[in-house]
């Protein structure tokens, strides 16, 4: 296959595509189907040169390099003179096509969409990564970058399809129109007035679509970019059932959406029923003015060849309103890449440092400020020199910039000020970044930590043994080949960051910028990190460690301390003698250093923390043949069984007055040949005596001067009822599509939000995300406008079909065969197209992840300088999307030729048959054959036109079966499917609840391979009791809440509530009701403060949570902090990570649950903000367990302490037991 793939390039290459190339792709189905399944990724074609990615990527070099760039640009360096030399075999093509012969226009579509996929997914690919980190948080959000890279690049697409067809209709019209003039004379006239009429209307609706189409985009925008968020965070949102608040959210959107599609599809309706009614209206205006006004008499040559002209008219008019539609949403799309490549980029770091060679220092910052926006400053005027060797310490309160500072260092912020003065080597080489937000990729432990750097053994253990990961590691199932999942949600808190620190001690760069590491440590491997990774490790070997943190006990040896107060300004600067004692006392920080040097003789062997544990991440999986039958009834069923037998009515109505209104065309011509004019014989003969004598007859009679307006009459009725019947249809379907798109996503999005967490945890948010981007906006306009037109064409078909050979009865035999050949044709062209669009679905999955890892990552790539590598690994991903595109497109080009020859065929034979039948057999009059043959003369592209859009719908139904693959197959936690709504399985004994706590002989594993976690766990609480759970990292601290939370099943014993309820007796959201619970990692979604405190408290105005707000003594800060309309920015960016768990934690005060669980929720938090919410949960009179790593403040905030140890409870008692240790 490979030796093919490489004959294949080279002959496209040089633009020739032959069945010695295709026909082994599509009949491979036949000879492999019972012994491999069907298709995959390496057995499609290679990419040509011209379409490489390595050629494209050098190609977009030079635009993408400036620092604000356009679209157009972008387009013309990758096209350049292709594009225009295709419009001029576009022009050559179509005035051939009144000739006779067509040229397949499916090449040209195929050279261009390749390319233009190429491109532009790659541009907006590099141009993210040379973005910086503020203009991302502002400008674009995740949602928006995703919406650019499915729908919107879908868009320009279909825009530079059109562009040639756009101009193209025109000429083909004008055409026609002489054409006609040459036949009819003036009465062509009327055809013009009537096309003119049409032109204000067409454009007057195009830019209604274009504005509600912008408005739908953004709108778009925002519903991804909260299902970006949602996927990130699911575990967050399961653990405490918010669920059904995020649902209600995201249909809000989506009907907000959907409006703007309804919008859309019915100004589409009119549009198409405008252009749909256009022939036929137009032959009206013609004909009447040719009989009525001119008084011209109408000949079967006359009006068969005017029909015969206006069928070509059919074609671009029918077309013009898609056409038109494809360029206004392609315009729309390509304001917002304008808008994309317009931001400001980093061009050249130079900008923001100066070099210095001075072998000691590294970097010197004079008075720089730093901020997320314009001349709104987080940090100000921060000056410091830094050397090699030094620990430089950043200290503040919440929210006082020290996050922005490091960030601001890497020139990811708005910087003012002077130059950062910076050695040339880490200006090439980059920084070691690790900030509070850690960020992991999906890959093995061993890929993280080596982040494409040459593997080195001893470079490799000593990172993991100085980070105190050996243990972990050892502990887990294939050790560093152990597959962590997107952001490593396989991982515990504290395995994240000690990951994150080996990943950069492996990189060995010259400066570390560290921002709270310690936080989510426990105190002995805090100190075991500190010692060995920070002092030993790093500083030892000349490296400048510049460090923010609230633990300022790792202070004490450090060359510089600067302190910054509440507005970001540095309150002073010095060493620790001068700064720490006016922060904690010094007999505090020399107790907690000589305690930490005693647990630091102890032994840091623990076995897997409660690291959530899940299977490595399953391939996805794909439907194998043809769409199944429940495909299509899933999707009637969606649309109503009674609209869509509507549909298929006005279908139907349609499609018999548009014959009609050909078939009274034929009688009235033939009623002006000398012979049978106004003959009752005549009339007899074609209506049937006894209908014919008793209406058609008299009607002539009272008409016999004047008969051309009698059989104008009726035809203006007949066309009254074709315009009703296409305005109905047009209507109804637009009607149907919205009824389906709208179920479809309902249905998806219910189904996803109550899988279980364990499912959330092995499936990749990109393949999510593509499911409720890519599918969900094909079954909202692609899947419709393929149906559309394979409903048109199938009525169109059959009412062809059945006009012919009622005149031409011997085509019956004559086109049985061709019908049996189309058969076997689309038979195995169909199996391969979908399963090239499975791949191509398929394909797409892995694109969104690495978009989404590089969004969430940007600051620590561009730190590390390893851009190329994911750029490369981009190109690796898109390369097999397009590969499967490209195949798919010329499966197309096969389709395409034999299609054109059967249709030769087949009009070769028809024209045989109406000889025949005029000369020899006579069955019909010559005015029925002559209709039959104009019929027949479009037979062939009808026929085409169904084979081919049946295709497309078939391959736009994929999406359908993915999304019916989730709706159906993806595992809920509820055995049965309910309403998230519904809580009428919390048994009334239990509501409301005291809160007492026991567990009784609790065991808990993760996974069969593993060993338990918590191992025969027993405990009694009484309500109100403040309890604090304290043990290494990996002790099973987490575990214990995991086990309350039903996040993972319990192996043996039981956990009771008020000593009555047992937990595993309840429903899911059920029992994680009855508990308020705030994770290691904060849950922030974009919206405003008070957005995110009525999570849980939606039925709380502003007035109210202000107060509450009051109440808990948070006044100041939350007027520092800009009210509860201040904006937050996506997953919280603009906060730090102090100020995220901080709100977290007052939203669960505003909820007031009767059990609370916290998991190291104030780990971020300085001292002062520290203690004052551990006053608050305490004084809420509420049961509490808290995971600390703090042990100072436990005499004052919590009345029991549980020590952990390797899975068990080693010991329990008062406060004061533990102090004394």
């Amino acid at each position: 296959m490979l030796e093919e793939n490489q004959s294949t390039t080279e002959n496209v290459e040089n633009g020739f595509i032959s069945d010695n190339l295709t026909t082994p792709l599509i009949y491979q189905e036949r000879t492999q189907r019972r012994l491999i399944p069907f298709l995959y990724v390496d057995d499609v074609f290679n990419l040509p040169n011209s379409l490489n990615l390595t050629t494209l990527g050098s190609v977009l070099s030079h635009p993408l390099e400036t620092e604000a760039s356009t679209f157009a640009p972008i387009l013309l360096r990758v096209y350049g003179r292709q594009f225009f030399l295709l419009g001029i075999l576009r022009f050559i093509g179509d005035i051939l096509k009144f000739a006779g012969p067509i040229l397949l226009h499916m090449l040209i579509s195929s050279l261009q969409t390749n390319k233009e996929m190429s491109a532009l997914l790659l541009a907006v690919y590099e141009k993210l990564l040379r973005i910086p980190a503020y203009k991302i948080t502002d400008d674009f959000s995740s949602g928006k970058l995703i919406n650019l890279m499915c729908t919107d690049i879908d868009r320009i697409g279909e825009f530079i399809c059109s562009f040639h067809a756009f101009w193209g209709m025109p000429m083909d019209f004008i055409i026609a129109l002489y054409l006609i003039y040459k036949e009819m004379g003036l009465a062509f006239l009327a055809g013009v007035l009537a096309s003119v009429i049409l032109i204000p209307l067409n454009k007057l609706i195009a830019s209604k679509i274009g504005k509600y189409s912008n408005e739908m985009m953004s709108v778009k925008d925002a519903r991804l970019k909260l299902v970006s968020e949602l996927s990130h965070s699911m575990r967050t949102i399961k653990l405490n059932s918010w669920e059904y608040f995020f649902e209600t959210k995201i249909n809000l959107i989506r009907q907000k959406e959907l409006k703007y599609l309804r919008y859309i599809k019915f100004l589409d309706a009119i549009c198409v029923y405008l252009w749909a009614s256009a022939p036929i209206l137009i032959t009206m205006m013609i004909l009447a003015t040719f009989t009525l006004i001119l008084h011209e008499h109408l000949t079967a040559a006359k009006v068969f060849t005017t029909l015969a002209l206006i069928n070509i008219l059919i074609m671009p008019l029918n077309a013009f309103p898609w056409v038109l539609g494809s360029m206004i949403t392609g315009l729309v799309s390509k304001r917002r890449f304008d808008s994309f490549f317009s931001i400001k980029s980093t061009k050249d770091l130079k900008q923001f440092y100066s070099p210095i060679s001075n072998s000691t220092t590294l970097i010197e910052l004079e008075k720089n400020s730093f901020g997320w926006k314009s001349k709104e400053n987080v940090v100000r005027n921060v000056q410091f020199k830094g050397e090699q060797g030094m620990l430089i310490g950043i200290i503040g309160p919440v929210g006082s910039g020290k996050s922005t500072l490091l960030v601001g260092i890497l020139a990811e912020t708005i910087i003012e000020g002077p130059p950062i003065l910076l050695d040339e080597r880490v200006l090439s080489e980059g920084f070691a970044y690790v900030g509070q937000d850690v960020w992991l990729r999906s890959g093995s432990v061993k890929e993280n930590i080596l982040c494409e750097l040459p593997y080195s053994f001893e470079r490799f253990r000593s990172a993991i043994d100085v980070c105190a990961l050996t243990m972990d590691i050892e502990s887990m199932p294939g050790k560093e080949n152990y597959r962590i999942g997107g952001e490593g949600v396989t991982l515990s808190g504290g395995q994240k960051v000690r990951l994150a620190l080996a990943r950069a001690v492996y990189a060995d760069k010259l400066i570390y910028l560290l921002d709270d590491p310690f936080a989510a440590l426990d105190g002995t491997v805090a100190s075991f990190v500190y010692e060995n990774c920070i002092e030993k490790q790093l500083r030892s070997k000349g490296k400048l460690v510049i460090l923010c943190t609230h633990h300022e006990r790792f202070l004490g040896r450090a060359d510089l301390i600067i302190q910054l107060d509440g507005e970001g300004n540095v309150l002073r600067a010095g060493s620790p003698e001068v700064i720490l004692p006016n922060i904690v006392e010094n007999q505090i920080i020399k107790q907690t250093e000589n305690a930490s040097e005693e647990e630091n003789d102890g032994d840091l062997s623990q076995p897997m923390e409660a690291a959530e544990y899940v299977s490595p991440i399953d391939n996805e999986e794909k439907e194998e043949g043809t769409v199944k039958i429940r495909i299509y009834k899933t999707y009637i069923k969606a649309i109503g069984l009674w609209l869509s037998v509507l549909v298929l009515l006005s279908l139907i109505a349609l499609q018999a007055t548009r014959n009609a209104t050909d078939v009274w065309l034929s009688k009235w011509s033939s009623a002006n040949n000398s012979e049978h004019n106004n003959s009752k014989l005549f009339l007899q003969q074609d209506w049937g005596y006894p209908f014919a004598s008793r209406y058609i007859i008299p009607l002539t009679s009272i008409n016999e001067q004047n008969h051309e307006m009698f059989y104008f009459r009726i035809y203006i009725a007949i066309v009254g009822l074709n315009s009703i019947s296409t305005l109905t249809r047009a209507f109804l379907f637009a009607i149907a599509c919205i009824y389906a798109a709208k179920y479809l996503h309902q249905r998806l999005l219910s189904r996803i939000l109550k899988a279980n967490i364990n499912w959330w945890d092995k499936t990749p948010c990109g393949r999510v995300t593509n499911r409720l981007s890519t599918d969900v906006s094909i079954v909202d306009t692609s899947l419709p406008f393929q149906l559309n037109i394979c409903l048109a064409s199938l009525f169109s078909l059959i009412g062809t079909l059945i006009l012919t050979l009622v005149a031409l009865p011997l085509l019956t035999l004559l086109l049985l065969p061709l019908f049996i050949i189309y058969y076997y044709i689309q038979k195995y062209y169909r199996r391969t197209n979908v399963e090239l669009k499975r791949i191509c679905a398929i394909t797409l999955s892995p694109l969104y992840s690495h978009l989404s890892e590089t969004v969430s990552g940007l600051i620590t790539i561009r730190s590390l300088r390893i851009s190329q590598f994911f750029s490369s690994k981009m190109r690796t991903l898109l390369g097999y999307n397009l590969r499967s595109s490209f195949s798919s497109l010329a499966a197309s080009t096969w389709l395409s030729v034999r299609i054109q020859m059967l249709g030769l065929f087949v009009l070769t034979i028809i024209l045989l048959a109406s000889i025949l039948d005029v000369t020899i057999f006579k069955l019909s009059h010559p005015g029925l054959i002559g209709l039959a043959i104009t019929y027949a003369l479009s037979i062939t592209n009808v026929l085409n036109g169904l084979l081919t859009s049946f295709i497309e719908t078939e391959k736009e139904l994929v999406s359908v079966e993915r999304i019916c693959d989730y709706i159906d197959n993806v595992p809920m936690e509820e055995e049965k499917e309910s309403s998230l709504l519904n809580n009428d399985d919390i048994p009334t004994i239990i509501t409301p609840i005291e809160g007492h706590i026991c567990f009784e002989n609790v065991s808990l594993r993760y996974s069969p391979e593993l060993p338990l976690a918590i191992n025969n766990v027993n405990f009694r609480l009484k309500a109100g009791t403040r309890t604090a759970i304290i043990g290494r990292t990996g002790a099973g601290k987490s575990t214990i809440l995991q086990a309350l939370l039903r996040a993972h099943p319990i192996e043996t014993g039981r956990i009771l509530i008020d000593d009555n309820v047992d937990l595993a007796n309840l429903g899911f959201k059920c029992a994680r009701s009855l508990f308020g619970y705030v994770s290691q990692h904060p849950f922030i979604f974009s919206g405003t403060l008070f957005d995110n405190l009525s999570i849980a408290n939606t039925n709380l105005n502003n007035t109210q949570i202000e107060a509450c707000i009051s109440e808990r003594g948070l006044s100041q800060w939350l007027e520092q902090f800009g009210g509860l309309n201040k904006i937050i920015c996506e997953g919280g960016n603009n906060l730090s990570f102090g100020e995220r768990q901080l709100i977290s934690l007052l939203r669960l005060s505003l909820t007031r649950p009767k059990i609370i669980l916290i998991d190291e929720a104030t780990a971020h938090m300085d001292e002062q903000t520290h203690l004052l919410m551990s006053r608050l949960i305490s004084s809420m009179g509420c049961t509490l367990i808290a995971i600390v790593h703090r042990l100072t403040g436990l005499d004052e905030h919590y009345d029991w302490v549980i020590e952990m140890s390797n899975g068990q409870i080693v010991r329990e008692g008062s406060p004061s037991l533990f102090s004394q240790k």
